[in-house]
């Protein structure tokens, strides 16, 4: 029963992997595998002393007369008992001795396996700091691909901006600023008449935001370029100069309109559909949003609109814009368009031949239709 219990103690012992960590001095850890046994050890080293008992000792008497008898008298009391006593003690003797060599065999047997344990724990450390260095170069080659990926995003960001007076170009290609904020103002009054907070991101000259600012709506904007915020903040419109994606990561404001004018030719799809949801975010319930862009279905425009900025990246048709927004969730989206080219520019005709007529209609909805179209959805 002892030794089951014994070997049961040891096989507990080393499943359950008890680890000791330790430092070194160069840093190195080292785990080793230990337990408690020197009450264990001190049992089996008593049983190496008692476990062979007595059996036959030599029977004497230190009297002189009836020693003899005496004597002689235990031989045959020990003959008469040797069943009784005797033979069980040898047989307890032969169960220590089997007893005791096992437990001696046990620990060493113990023994053995803590230092296999150990040894293969060891090799494993060193697996383990081999596998720490290797991903500590992994770290720092991330980290220059890091620096250099960041340096290559600088570099592509220079190449893709427009370094020209912005505000000047727009002056002499989007138009007089009058003109423009009469034209806005009859197209979009009634879509926020009633609305308290209105945000315009790419906010350009600021003449949209001053109208309805003075309207007494609370407004905010939001362009990249640092001369048109300057410009915005001279007027008294309070103009935030950075960038669209900065501003929406920190900002934690909800208005009840949103307003991005000629902005999504300047971005990148992915881009667009990332606009898009921070926008649809960032309004209140039953909040209204209002995109407008050059419209791609006018050839016109291609030529003599969207060319002339050099920072467009590509023009998004109004049903692609559509179910960008259908899917982020607004609802009742419609597509407005604005600003027809002039009859002046149209192809004529000077014919009475219908077909002819309706062939040069087409034509003229082609390549002469609406410059813009709006996007308008609500929350």
């Amino acid at each position: 029963m002892f030794a089951k219990e014994f070997s049961d103690y040891i096989e507990k012992k080393i499943k359950g992997k008890h680890q000791k960590v330790n430092s070194n001095k160069t840093g190195d850890n080292e785990i080793s595998f230990r337990f408690n046994n020197s009450e264990l050890m001190k049992n089996i080293n008593n049983n190496n002393i008692l476990w062979d008992i007595p059996t036959n000792e030599s029977i004497s008497s230190h009297r002189r007369t009836v020693g003899k008898g005496i004597v002689f008298g235990k031989k045959i009391v020990r003959k008469l008992l040797y069943w009784l006593v005797t033979r069980p003690l040898i047989q307890q003797k032969e169960f220590n001795g089997s007893v005791t060599r096992s437990l001696n065999e046990l620990a060493t047997t113990q023994q053995g396996l803590i230092n296999a344990y150990n040894h293969s724990m060891e090799k494993l450390v060193q697996k383990n700091n081999y596998l720490i260095q290797q991903i500590s170069s992994l770290n720092e080659k991330n980290d220059s691909l890091s620096r250099q990926l960041q340096n290559t995003n600088t570099n592509i960001n220079e190449k893709e901006s427009f370094p020209v007076d912005y505000k000047k170009f727009e002056d002499m290609f989007r138009g007089d600023e009058e003109e423009i904020v009469k034209t806005q103002v009859e197209v979009y009054s009634d879509y926020l008449k009633d609305k308290g907070s209105l945000l315009d991101l790419g906010c350009g000259r600021g003449e949209f935001l001053q109208e309805f600012n003075n309207r007494g709506i609370d407004v905010l904007g939001v362009d990249i370029d640092k001369e048109l915020a300057e410009y915005c903040s001279i007027k008294g419109i309070p103009v935030l100069n950075e960038d669209i994606f900065a501003f929406f990561e920190r900002n934690q404001r909800k208005f009840d309109a949103i307003t991005c004018f000629h902005v999504i030719e300047h971005l990148y799809p992915y881009q667009i559909i990332e606009m898009v949801n921070e926008v649809y975010s960032s309004l209140n319930e039953e909040g209204l949003a209002i995109f407008e862009t050059p419209n791609p279905e006018c050839l016109y425009n291609l030529a003599y609109g969207f060319t002339i900025d050099m920072s467009h990246k590509k023009l998004v048709h109004s049903y692609t814009l559509k179910f960008i927004m259908e899917e982020v969730g607004f609802k009742d989206v419609k597509i407005k368009h604005l600003a027809p080219v002039e009859e002046s520019v149209s192809l004529m005709t000077n014919s009475n031949n219908s077909i002819e007529d309706e062939n040069f209609k087409k034509l003229n909805n082609l390549l002469f239709g609406y410059q813009n179209y709006a996007i308008i959805g609500r929350k």
